[in-house]
């Protein structure tokens, strides 16, 4: 705010004298448009009416938001009753107009992020799914070599017996590290979700990345406002604003969490492979010491596990495949959605 001294310092620079001030302005003063045309303020004037600086009068007279009147570079710029009238009304339609606007793009904004949430949380536990499915591969080619552990214990089996305790530690060694990692990303979920609402703010540049390829894919309409204007909400509305950042946020999170997981799956994948290689050297190995029983456990079970690994990779194929056809269909829905709201 001016102080006093400034204010008078901006009224001489105007060209308005101390006496050119009257008290704030009283609106009601004159009635009637003839009468209204005849009171006249002067910039200062209307800039305590306003309870604004002379900065912000002179920036809408020269945009022609509020018309003046020049009376010359001593007089300066005298504004009437009945234009102050006119501007005053004027910023309420357009505030009326702009609340309006803002309830209906955080509407369509709250439904898009709700819609966004919920597809990537389906296609999150696909991926999960897919997952599980390479460690449930693992896990039923360790059942089947520890049933026969069991089997050969009881026959007194021990070239089988060795055989097998060496595949198990082949698995083993290959395999607990991404089988831990798995075990922790599924069961640490909620930690991580508190970890990142507590690290994403509502207004980061995360957030801002989003809504802009939001808009690059279609999924909610180029024409929408980069931010709304959540203070033009009525308070009844404010409601809406938290949901959709709650969305907002749950999908930034959810992003994270399946790109985790997708690079889980690699690492899973790989780890298989890992194992498989691991068998057919430990086979080949047994063959040239002339121990075909032994290299015959081997083969048999790597011949197992990659019927396991090849039945769980196809579903991950599967899933990767349908996954842009899914976005694709998806974002249509969406966009139309969008553009509906945004007709309304």
């Amino acid at each position: 705010m001016l102080s006093e001294d400034d204010l008078q310092n901006r009224q001489e620079d105007l060209g308005h004298s101390e006496e050119d001030v009257n008290p704030a302005p009283d609106f009601r003063e004159a009635e009637g448009d003839s009468a209204a045309e005849t009171v006249v303020y002067t910039v200062p004037e209307v800039a305590l009416r306003l309870r604004v600086d002379i900065d912000t009068v002179m920036d809408l007279i020269k945009t022609g938001k509020l018309a003046a009147l020049y009376l010359g570079s001593g007089a300066g710029y005298r504004v009437t009753l009945a234009d102050l009238k006119i501007f005053f009304q004027a910023q309420k339609e357009m505030t009326r107009t702009a609340a309006a606007t803002a309830i209906r793009q955080v509407k369509t904004e709250r439904q898009t992020m709700a819609g966004l949430s919920n597809w990537l949380k389906q296609e999150k536990e696909l991926l999960a799914d897919c997952c599980r499915r390479l460690n449930k591969a693992v896990e039923n080619t360790v059942q089947r070599l520890n049933q026969n552990l069991e089997s050969s214990r009881q026959n007194g089996d021990h070239s089988k017996i060795k055989a097998i305790n060496g595949a198990l530690f082949i698995v083993f060694e290959k395999w607990s590290g991404p089988r831990f990692d798995f075990s922790n990303l599924i069961t640490k979920g909620d930690r991580r979700w508190r970890e990142f609402c507590s690290n994403c703010p509502d207004d980061g540049l995360e957030v801002k990345a989003l809504w802009s390829w939001l808009r690059q894919e279609g999924v909610i309409s180029k024409g929408s406002i980069d931010t709304p204007a959540n203070y033009l909400l009525p308070r009844q509305q404010q409601n809406l604003w938290e949901e959709r950042n709650i969305y907002q946020k749950q999908y930034l999170w959810l992003q994270q969490e399946h790109d985790m997981l997708v690079k889980h799956y690699k690492k899973m994948d790989k780890a298989i492979k890992k194992i498989l290689s691991g068998l057919k050297a430990a086979g080949k190995k047994a063959g040239k010491n002339m121990d075909f029983y032994e290299s015959q456990v081997y083969n048999d079970v790597m011949l197992n596990l990659y019927e396991n690994w090849e039945e769980a990779s196809m579903y991950y194929n599967k899933w990767l495949e349908g996954f842009n056809e899914r976005w694709h269909e998806f974002k249509q829905e969406q966009f139309h959605r969008s553009d509906n709201d945004n007709e309304i």
